[in-house]
């Protein structure tokens, strides 16, 4: 993959032991000497070499010694999941605390959501389910007792360091962190981020996704381009990887490798054209902000498609198609090269969401199967399915 990069990192204080692998397969360990806006140069068994900057697939620092991962968790609509100690609202921006005691400023706009507990497996899928669901407003997650959460529309006002102040029609609430799963920020579903083709990983578990590498004067640290607009400095001993040619790949965009509906079958005779028009897999045709992108699964049945070579997580969410006003549990599969990766049952409204590796999966199926219940009502939406790196 060809792209645009603006790098700037020359003349290192001293060179960097790393790995590396590039986009024909061609993997080993170096060390870096620098980053130039069209090369890496890189020593390898005593020799320097210069690979451009397109075929570079990945760097990275075995040296970087990971540190505790903090509860909080931003991410930004451009895609980057910071870890942070602390967050507050300043006017139309999002104070960042980072785990190293820095501070970055996002703009509201720029902001998805904030997660303030860590990741558990009894929470993520609701959790993602709404993160991942575009909504015309805010959306405040509250923990319930038991360990479900419940999600509630309206505005949020201003967030502190233990309270969120969020209005519900004009009932003003003021709801302690500590009771909150997160925040999820709507209202900016038109907004596009630039392109942002580099991912770095640093040692507090933070994915920044940049459009571009600058080095500081000092160059002790990377200056990071961000997709709101602003920079930011990494030191290098924090950084544990750079990811290059990135950004996401719909799952509407891949042919799919095969199809299967047990409905169809039970058609005996019938042309396989007519029961495709109207049970096979197709985009979702709401007229909300979920639709782009969505593929909807009807009765019992099976998608598969290949796993491209770089992809490294299937992302998105899944829901029952809204426009069913009664229907019963379904459950809903994700398989990688024939394994259950990921299985929910659905049995009302409710949107989940899901994040699997995929690094080295050759495919993956998305299914929909029904229960005891029958298949009245069994129509799966899957919101945004998409491959990144």
């Amino acid at each position: 993959m060809s792209f645009l990069l603006i790098v700037c990192v020359a003349g290192l204080v001293a060179v960097l032991p790393i790995t590396f692998s590039t986009g024909d397969g061609t993997s080993g360990d170096g060390e870096l000497v620098s980053i130039t806006a069209q090369t890496v140069r890189l020593q390898v068994d005593g020799e320097a070499r210069d690979y451009p900057i397109e075929q570079v697939a990945a760097i990275e620092f075995p040296s970087a010694n990971r540190q505790t991962r903090p509860a909080l968790t931003v991410t930004s609509r451009g895609g980057s999941k910071l870890r942070a100690s602390e967050v507050v609202t300043d006017g139309l921006n999002l104070t960042v605390t980072l785990s190293d005691g820095g501070a970055v400023e996002i703009p509201l706009r720029s902001v998805a959501s904030v997660r303030f507990q860590p990741p558990a497996a009894g929470t993520d899928a609701t959790w993602l389910g709404q993160a991942e669901k575009r909504a015309r407003g805010d959306v405040m997650v509250i923990r319930r007792s038991g360990g479900t959460l419940d999600a509630i529309g309206g505005t949020v006002k201003s967030i502190g360091n233990e309270r969120v102040e969020f209005d519900l029609d004009g009932d003003p609430i003021s709801a302690p962190i500590n009771r909150l799963e997160g925040i999820v920020l709507g209202g900016a579903t038109g907004f596009d981020p630039p392109p942002a083709p580099i991912e770095v990983r640093d040692v507090f578990g933070s994915i920044w996704r940049v459009g571009s590498l600058l080095g500081s004067p000092d160059e002790s640290a990377l200056t990071l381009s961000t997709t709101w607009g602003g920079t930011h400095p990494l030191a290098w001993e924090r950084v544990e990887s750079l990811r290059f040619g990135g950004g996401a790949k719909l799952v509407t965009d891949l042919q799919p490798a095969a199809y299967r509906s047990a409905i169809a079958e039970r058609l005996d005779g019938v042309d396989e054209s007519v029961w495709r028009s109207l049970m096979g897999p197709k985009a979702y045709d709401g007229d909300d902000a979920n639709a782009a992108g969505a593929i909807t699964l009807r009765g019992e049945s099976t998608i598969e498609f290949r796993v491209p070579e770089d992809a490294g997580r299937l992302v998105g969410a899944v829901q029952r198609d809204p426009k069913v006003e009664r229907g019963g549990a379904m459950i809903v599969r994700i398989r990688t090269d024939g394994s259950i990766a990921w299985e929910e049952t659905i049995r009302d409204k409710n949107t989940l969401g899901f994040e699997i590796p995929v690094a080295g999966v050759r495919r993956f199926s998305l299914e929909l199967d029904p229960t005891d219940d029958g298949e009245m009502g069994d129509i799966a939406v899957f919101l945004r399915p998409r491959l990144v790196k």
